[in-house]
């Protein structure tokens, strides 16, 4: 849902080119948690790097 609602906002403020940099601003936002658990793409990633349900 946020990730939607970042795309309408954006899609809203600027159009084309204000959802193009806010999906680049959401690729952003995962390269730095992505590196920390040692990956280098999306599709790179497992089920161990997810915490399970306490």
């Amino acid at each position: 849902m946020t990730v939607l609602m970042s795309q309408f906002s954006g899609l809203a403020a600027g159009g084309e080119v204000g959802i193009t940099h806010a999906i680049r601003i959401l690729g952003r936002e995962l390269d730095i948690p992505m590196a920390l658990c040692g990956v280098s793409n999306v599709s790179a990633i497992g089920s161990d790097h997810l915490l399970a349900p306490v």
